[in-house]
């Protein structure tokens, strides 16, 4: 065994130490023959996120020596969190959910402060001659097939990277590095067989064939990234999904075996259910005040505001009637009058009709006004 192996062992101890679940070595010359995410891109699966597609963040994710210069080597980590079965809780049945990876602070700066933690021992090992770069989630990086190349695991049907070891829900994590390390040769077999319950259970049907997810699609895409109106023929298959979406995780049998969150990630800031009539009434301050360090963020109040609007829509929850008339009537934002009316429109209610009629003498947006006829369908 080489000196720099011994040593690997000793910095893959040190990660796991860390709180780091899966560890591995991948080179990033590897990437010039991955043309999946190409393909993808060129189905137009992005939906809305067109930084995917610029042609210098492209040519990084497939040369990575673009993004570092030098870099011969990429340490890929991974860092599992808890996975809540909200449906087991009987607040769950009436409420809005919220995916289990934002329930904790955000990933983002608890995972740079681990990874760097990670670089500082590694220099103390080695010495401080050589180039280090931290990403989590925040460079063109083709995050699951580095994972693929460093033995992490597979990528499933559902495009998640899959351990034999700890399932799929864990965040993924590089460093990139001038060092030369070998890898491990042998590469972890695509173990999903003939099992298909992520696609079965996916309500929107937006996983793809050959291990690819159309964003558009996607529940997370929708209740986050998205900015803009959701399609109707997508707002029941939502659900009760504010921000993300667990499902196809929650039914792949290799979660089973699955480890608890480490330390960072297990405490939750928030719940994962949501009461909505409450949160339909918060102002902009009160969710960023409540939502504050935590991942939810990202979707901001007003994407927020339309998601709990949804699941009000497809509960058919009279607590929050009184409050999505208060949005159709008296809201700033077509985007959020259209949906209130079609929320409004879902309650099925003598008041709710007479409330859509009312609207219409005063509303003067044309897409809220469709939105307002369609309801009264």
């Amino acid at each position: 065994m080489s000196p720099t192996q011994i040593q690997m062992e000793g910095i893959q101890a040190e990660a796991l130490n860390l709180g780091f679940s899966l560890f591995g070595i991948a080179k990033p010359f590897a990437l010039e023959k991955t043309r999946l995410f190409q393909n993808w891109l060129d189905r137009g699966f992005q939906g809305s996120m067109g930084y995917l597609s610029r042609p210098d963040a492209v040519a990084k994710r497939f040369s990575p020596t673009q993004l570092v210069n030098g870099c011969r080597t990429i340490i890929s980590l991974g860092y599992s969190y808890s996975l809540n079965n909200i449906w087991d809780s009987p607040e769950s049945i009436k409420s809005g959910w919220i995916s289990s990876y934002a329930l904790s602070a955000d990933y983002h700066s608890l995972l740079i402060r681990s990874l760097e933690q990670l670089v500082t021992y590694i220099r103390s090992k080695i010495g401080t001659k050589h180039i280090f770069r931290v990403f989590t989630d925040s460079a063109p990086i083709l995050e699951r097939e580095l994972g693929v190349l460093g033995n992490l695991g597979w990528i499933g049907k559902n495009a998640n990277l899959i351990s034999p070891v700890i399932g799929s829900h864990f965040l993924l994590a590089e460093i990139y590095t001038n060092l030369e390390i070998d890898p491990e040769q042998d590469r972890i077999p695509d173990r999903c067989g003939k099992c298909h319950r992520c696609i079965d259970a996916c309500p929107t049907q937006c996983i793809q064939s050959y291990r690819t997810i159309d964003a558009r699609k996607r529940i997370s895409y929708l209740t986050i990234e998205n900015n803009s109106e959701i399609p109707v023929n997508l707002r029941e298959k939502i659900g009760q999904w504010v921000f993300g979406c667990d499902i196809c995780q929650t039914v792949c049998p290799w979660n089973r075996y699955s480890q608890k969150g480490m330390e960072i990630l297990r405490t939750h800031r928030i719940s994962p259910v949501v009461n909505l009539a409450k949160q339909l009434n918060f102002s902009k301050k009160e969710f960023e005040t409540h939502y504050s360090g935590t991942p939810v963020l990202r979707s901001g109040w007003m994407g927020f505001l339309r998601n709990l609007i949804i699941a009000a829509g497809n509960l058919k929850d009279m607590q929050s009637l009184s409050l999505l008339k208060m949005h159709l009537n008296g809201h700033a934002s077509p985007m959020i009058r259209s949906h209130a009316a079609w929320a409004i429109g879902k309650c099925d209610v003598s008041g709710s009709r007479t409330a859509l009629i009312e609207a219409l003498d005063t509303e003067r947006d044309l897409s809220v006004v469709a939105e307002i006829r369609s309801a009264l369908v």
